[in-house]
C-alpha cells in the first residue's frame, strides 16, 4: 500500500489488496488512537458498489464523534475522506447505521478507541447483528472478545434484538472500561473434539428448514440430540434463518434466503468449521484478522493460524503504516502460517 507521511498526516489508497471497508475501519482506529491525521482515496474501489455505504459512513461518523475528529464532508458513496482526530473522549452514545450493515464490524472499529478513554464508556448499535461477511454476534461474544480478556481487555457486550439481512432493526449494547492491552501468545493447538450447532431462526421460516440443517450438521460431525438445539427469535424486523456450529476456540455460522434450500445453508457452514477441525492452527483466518490491531496496539505477540486473507494483508499494511512495528509472517506448511508482532 503506497503511503506517504506528510505535514497533514498519512495518504492512503483504498483499492490496495482486497479493497474493502477494512482499510477505513482500521485507518480510523489508529488515527483516533495515535492522533494521526490520514487521507484516503478510492474508498472500497474494490466492491462491486465502491464508495462509502452506510455502515461505513456511520463508522466515521462515530469514531468522528469519540475523538472529537474533523472530516471532510461525508456522503453515501463517497470515495474519499479526511480524517483529523482530537481527542479520545468515552461516550453514552447511540450508533445507528439505519440498514442490516455489520454491528460487529462498526463495534470492531470503535472498540480499540474506547479503551483508551479516559472514563468507562456505554454505547449502543443499531443495525445488522447477523449479516453475511462480518462475524455474527455470536462469533464476537464467544471467540473474538474472550482473546480480548486474555490480553486484559474489559469489554462486555450485549445482544439485545437481532438483526437479519435485510431489514436490520438489530441492537447491541457495549461496555468498555480503560484498558491497556498486553502482548500474547497463541499457538498451541486447542482441543477441538466438543461440537455443536443451534439454528437460530423466526417464526416465519417452516421448522423443517431447521430440521434439515441440524440433520446435515450431525451426519457431518457425528452430533447426538444433546449437542444440536433450536433459538427462536421472536422480535426480528425480518424473517431469518442461520446455522451455528461451534467448536473449542472458533464458531462457523452460514445464512438462509430466499432461494437457497437449507442443504446448502449446512453445506457452508460445515465446510468452514471442517477447514478450522482439519488444521493444527488454534486461530481460524477470521479471528487472524481481528486480532491484529490489538495486538500491534499491545505492542507484540502472536498466533498460529490456518490461513492469511486478503483483509488481513490489507490490515498489515495499514498499521504498520501508523505503528512503528513490523508484522512477521512465516509459512509453516501448506496450511498453516505463524504471525509474530515486533516492536
Amino acid at each position: 500500500m503506497k503511503t506517504l507521511q506528510k505535514k497533514c498526516g498519512i495518504d492512503l489508497d483504498g483499492s490496495t489488496g482486497e479493497g474493502g471497508g477494512q482499510i477505513l475501519r482500521s485507518a480510523l482506529s489508529l488515527s483516533a488512537i495515535t492522533g494521526r491525521p490520514f487521507a484516503l482515496n478510492r474508498i472500497r474501489a474494490g466492491r462491486k458498489r465502491p464508495g462509502l455505504m452506510r455502515q461505513h459512513l456511520t463508522c466515521v461518523q462515530a469514531v468522528a464523534e469519540i475523538c472529537g475528529a474533523k472530516t471532510s464532508a461525508l456522503q453515501l458513496g463517497g470515495t474519499e475522506l479526511m480524517f483529523e482526530p482530537g481527542c479520545i473522549q468515552a461516550s453514552q452514545g447511540h450508533f445507528e447505521i439505519g440498514t442490516a450493515g455489520s454491528t460487529t464490524l462498526l463495534l470492531q472499529t470503535i472498540l480499540p478507541v474506547l479503551m483508551h478513554a479516559p472514563q468507562a464508556s456505554q454505547v449502543q448499535l443499531s443495525g445488522g447483528t447477523h449479516a453475511i461477511k462480518a462475524p455474527c454476534f455470536e462469533y464476537l461474544d464467544e471467540v473474538f472478545l474472550p482473546r480480548l480478556a486474555q490480553m486484559n481487555a474489559r469489554v462486555q457486550v450485549d445482544l439485545k434484538r437481532v438483526g437479519f439481512f435485510p431489514a436490520g432493526g438489530g441492537r447491541l449494547s457495549l461496555t468498555v472500561e480503560p484498558s491497556s492491552l498486553l502482548p500474547y501468545q497463541w499457538h498451541d493447538c486447542a482441543d477441538k473434539t466438543a461440537l455443536s450447532a443451534e439454528v437460530l431462526t423466526t417464526a416465519e421460516i417452516p421448522k423443517s428448514v431447521a430440521e434439515r440443517e441440524l440433520q446435515k450438521a450431525c451426519k457431518a460431525f457425528a452430533l447426538t440430540q444433546e449437542d444440536v438445539w433450536v433459538r427462536e427469535i421472536t422480535s426480528a424486523a425480518c424473517p431469518g434463518n442461520a446455522l451455528l456450529i461451534r467448536s473449542e476456540g472458533s464458531l462457523s455460522c452460514a445464512y438462509g434466503g430466499r432461494g437457497k434450500r437449507a442443504e446448502q445453508v449446512a453445506k457452508d457452514a460445515i465446510w468452514d468449521m471442517q477447514r478450522y477441525l482439519n488444521s493444527p492452527a488454534p486461530i481460524d483466518e477470521h479471528l487472524a484478522d481481528q486480532l491484529l490491531l490489538p495486538l500491534a496496539l499491545a505492542g507484540g505477540g502472536g498466533f498460529t493460524t490456518l490461513a492469511l486473507t486478503p483483509h488481513f494483508h490489507s490490515n498489515v499494511e495499514v498499521i504498520e503504516a501508523f505503528l512503528e512495528i513490523k508484522i512477521k509472517t512465516e509459512k509453516l506448511d501448506r496450511h498453516t502460517w505463524k504471525v509474530t508482532i515486533l516492536s
